[in-house]
C-alpha cells in the first residue's frame, strides 16, 4: 500500500512534533535534575507533602508514558496508511503540541519552588489534561480498530496512561498548591480532605471510563490511588483509614476497567473508515477532519 500523500501543513505538524516532544523530553531532565531552578521536581513535591501524595514509585508510570510517546512521535513521521494519516494530523493533530508544551512549562513553574509557583503549576497541568482528554475523544482510545500493534500501544496505551495520569496529577497539584497557600484542612483534617479527593477522583475514573469505553484510562488512576493508600500506611503517613479507603477505591477502578474491557470485545472495536483515500489531497484534509463524529469516538 503506498504511503498517503501528505500536505504541507501536515509535514509542519511532523516537524512541530518532534520539536514539542524534544523540548519536553529536555526540560524533564534538567527539571528532575535539579538543574532547571535549583530544585528538583521530586525535591519540592517533599517541600509540599501531603497525604494525598502516592508513593515514591507510583511516580515511575512516567517512563512507559513517555516511552509511549516517542514511539507515537516516531510513527507520526512515516504514517503507512490513510487511516494512520488520518489518526496522527486529524484526530490527535496539534493537541499533542499543545500538550508537550504545557509540559515544558508545568516543570520550570514547578520546580521554582515557592508557595505561588506549586500552586500556579495547575495551571498548564489543567491545559495538559484539556489536550489529552480532546485526543482521547477524538482518538476513540481504548476501543478504536488500529492498523498495527505499534498503533495501538503508541496512540491508545500511551495517551489513555498519559490523560489517566495526568487526572490524578491535576488533583494532586490542586491540593497540594491549596496546602502551600496555607489550607490546613481546618475544620477538618487535610487526611481527611486527601480520603474525600481519593474517592471523587475513583468515581470520576469510573464515570469516564464507561463514557468513553476507555478500559486503559482506568489503569493510571488506579494505579495513583492504590499508591496513595500505600504512602498513607508508612512512616510518613500513618493513616489506616485513608489508606484502606485509597485501596478499595483503586480496586474498584481496576475492576470497572477490565469491566470496559470484556464490554469492548464483546461488542466488537469501532472500525474507522475513510472515503478519501480517493479524493484529492485537500479534499482529504477536509474528510478527515469532518470524520471526527464517526463510529471511532461514539460515546456509546
Amino acid at each position: 500500500m503506498p504511503a498517503p500523500y501528505l500536505l504541507t501543513s501536515e509535514r509542519v505538524l511532523q516537524c512541530a512534533n518532534v520539536g514539542a516532544f524534544a523540548l519536553a523530553m529536555v526540560v524533564n531532565a534538567l527539571g528532575g535534575s535539579g538543574k532547571l531552578t535549583g530544585t528538583g521536581v521530586g525535591t519540592v513535591s517533599k517541600m509540599f507533602d501531603t497525604p494525598l501524595t502516592p508513593a515514591n514509585y507510583a511516580f515511575s508510570i512516567w517512563g512507559a508514558i513517555y516511552t509511549c510517546n516517542a514511539l507515537f512521535v516516531l510513527l507520526q513521521l512515516y504514517p503507512r496508511s490513510e487511516q494512520q494519516r488520518e489518526l496522527y494530523f486529524d484526530r490527535i493533530g496539534w493537541f499533542h503540541v499543545l500538550l508537550c508544551m504545557a509540559n515544558s512549562a508545568w516543570i520550570p513553574i514547578f520546580c521554582i519552588g515557592t508557595k505561588v509557583s506549586v500552586a500556579l503549576a495547575s495551571m498548564p497541568l489543567a491545559c495538559m489534561l484539556l489536550a489529552l482528554a480532546v485526543i482521547m475523544h477524538q482518538a476513540g482510545l481504548g476501543h478504536s480498530q488500529r492498523d498495527s500493534a505499534w498503533d495501538y500501544v503508541a496512540v491508545d496505551l500511551g495517551f489513555s496512561l498519559y490523560v489517566g495520569w495526568v487526572t490524578a496529577a491535576t488533583v494532586l497539584n490542586l491540593f497540594l498548591g491549596s496546602v502551600a497557600l496555607g489550607f490546613t484542612g481546618s475544620p477538618w483534617t487535610l487526611s481527611g480532605w486527601a480520603l474525600v479527593l481519593a474517592c471523587l477522583l475513583s468515581i470520576a475514573a469510573v464515570v469516564v471510563t464507561l463514557a468513553q469505553r476507555n478500559w486503559l484510562y482506568a489503569l493510571p488512576v488506579a494505579w495513583a490511588v492504590f499508591a496513595t493508600g500505600v504512602a498513607n500506611s508508612g512512616a510518613s503517613y500513618n493513616n489506616p483509614t485513608l489508606a484502606a479507603v485509597a485501596k478499595a477505591a483503586a480496586a474498584v477502578v481496576l475492576a470497572v476497567g477490565l469491566l470496559q474491557l470484556v464490554l469492548t470485545y464483546r461488542t466488537g472495536l469501532d472500525v474507522e473508515t475513510t472515503d478519501s483515500a480517493a479524493a484529492g489531497p485537500h479534499e482529504e484534509a477536509q474528510t478527515g477532519l469532518l470524520k471526527t463524529a464517526g463510529p471511532a469516538v461514539s460515546l456509546v
